[in-house]
């Protein structure tokens, strides 16, 4: 059994080789894992094993190997390659057009960008993907170029016929890459912690979900060091859970999780055509807590992405929050992010409030608003509150306000929604026959700060159609 002492060695230790912070809820998997590296070295206890693994660089790698996250699937977050073909590939000159997927954990992002850009880069150019991540046994697994059929579910029916050959005899249920592809495709074990090697420079990374896993500090080396390697002009992908807020300025976000290297020009030219985007009519605000998550989640996907901009405050953890947004995304039109702070809202897109902060809008001018982010203490007990965002629709919005409280215990948000009553916006409760918990919407309710009363079914319709 792995103790706490030899717990938190090995957490030392993962962390100076790697950068990865393990929490200390994960101790009983990390046991597990490590169990059967030390049965297969043959290593009679978890003592035996901290005495060599420090002086040991294949065994600190194999320590890697299996506490990396590789999930990963061909073709993720497909706005990201609608970009790429509508907004990139179109531009590029005849330069040889290089992308590095950072960390292409089993190679599926590598190859989806390969594939993508064979498809829709013009035949007289030329293009090159490099595939690097930390997981040395990942790295192999990628360059093979095997997967087992399965994984062709997400691949477009017309690029499994270019780019993929179905297995017989010993590779029966499996695919291959066809050489087409792999023969553009560099494979590297790299740590993006460390100083990376020369491999050039990119017109196109992608870093996506990543640094959730990594301290803050630890996401700042990260981002610079891959940054490093970005050409002026470049553009980053990020996950949509992530974000570059107080990381790094040597970006600009020109979209849902897209950023760009940018001079000074273009980032003037950027804010010209901020103030060009379509005003906003109508803010909707959600609130929920106990139960809400599963309203929200069957909410979400029928939304179109003409709707209104939409804040959400949930009482939820950082963990799940990630993990439901990622989920969310596979199924939406709609963008889905975790607000950041000064950023303007747009039509089709859904804010969660961060795990640990309050949410507010405000008012930049006439149909233009922005999130505030606010590191003040717990409202109504939590942080961040529905209070608080319902409380700055109603200054700074007011008569455009929508706002909907939703399942869950005790009193967060029944304020708010008063003032945004008040203030002559639209107000609206859940029912109680689909409430896990009639508590907030019931004090609200019966109080008479609301105009209807509503099941969730009915909501994306009612958004829809403001």
């Amino acid at each position: 059994m792995l103790s706490d002492k030899e717990f938190l060695e090995l957490k030392n230790i993962i962390k100076e080789q790697s950068g990865i912070h393990i929490n200390s809820t994960h101790k009983e998997k990390l046991e597990f894992k490590l169990s059967h590296l030390l049965n297969s070295s043959g290593y009679d206890s978890f003592k035996d094993y901290f005495k060599i693994i420090s002086k040991d660089k294949d065994k600190i790698q194999a320590l890697i190997n299996i506490v990396t996250v590789n999930e990963t699937y061909f073709f993720r977050e497909t706005k990201h390659f609608d970009f790429l073909k509508d907004n990139i590939l179109p531009n590029v000159k005849y330069d040889t057009f290089r992308c590095w997927s950072a960390a292409s954990s089993n190679g599926a992002e590598a190859y989806s960008i390969a594939m993508h850009i064979d498809t829709h880069l013009s035949s007289y150019k030329n293009y090159e993907v490099v595939a690097s991540d930390i997981n040395d046994h990942m790295v192999k697994y990628a360059k093979n170029g095997i997967y087992p059929i399965k994984f062709a579910n997400n691949i477009p029916l017309k690029y499994l016929h270019l780019y993929c050959h179905k297995g017989q005899n010993e590779f029966s249920g499996s695919f291959k890459i066809s050489n087409k592809i792999k023969n553009h495709i560099s494979f590297y074990t790299i740590n993006l912690m460390q100083t990376i090697e020369d491999i050039g420079q990119f017109d196109l990374i992608f870093l996506r979900n990543i640094i959730i896993y990594f301290e803050d500090k630890d996401k700042k080396t990260i981002v610079e060091n891959v940054i490093k390697k970005l050409k002026p002009g470049g553009y980053l992908f990020m996950g949509h859970s992530e974000s570059l807020e107080r990381i790094t300025d040597q970006v600009e976000q020109i979209a849902p999780s897209i950023y760009q290297k940018t001079t000074q020009k273009q980032k003037q030219k950027m804010v010209n055509k901020l103030w060009h985007k379509k005003t906003i009519q109508k803010v909707v605000a959600l609130g929920s807590s106990m139960g809400g998550l599963s309203v929200i989640e069957a909410i979400i996907p029928k939304l179109k992405e003409s709707c209104p901009p939409i804040l959400i405050t949930q009482h939820l953890s950082r963990d799940i929050l990630h993990s439901i947004i990622s989920k969310l995304l596979k199924n939406s039109k709609v963008d889905i992010k975790i607000a950041k702070d000064d950023e303007q809202l747009e039509l089709g897109c859904v804010y969660f409030a961060p795990y640990d902060k309050h949410l507010m809008v405000k008012r930049v001018s006439s149909g233009f608003y922005k999130t505030v982010l606010s590191n003040e203490d717990k409202v109504s007990n939590h942080k961040p509150s529905i209070d608080i965002l319902f409380n700055s629709l109603a200054t700074q919005v007011k008569v455009h306000s929508v706002a909907f409280i939703l399942t869950g215990m005790g009193n967060d948000g029944v304020k708010g929604i008063e003032n945004i009553k008040k203030a002559g916006g639209k107000t609206y409760a859940q029912d109680e026959q689909s409430c896990e918990v009639f508590g907030m919407a019931k004090l609200a309710v019966d109080r008479g700060y609301i105009d209807k009363t509503i099941n969730p079914s009915d909501i994306p319709t009612l958004i829809n159609n403001f």
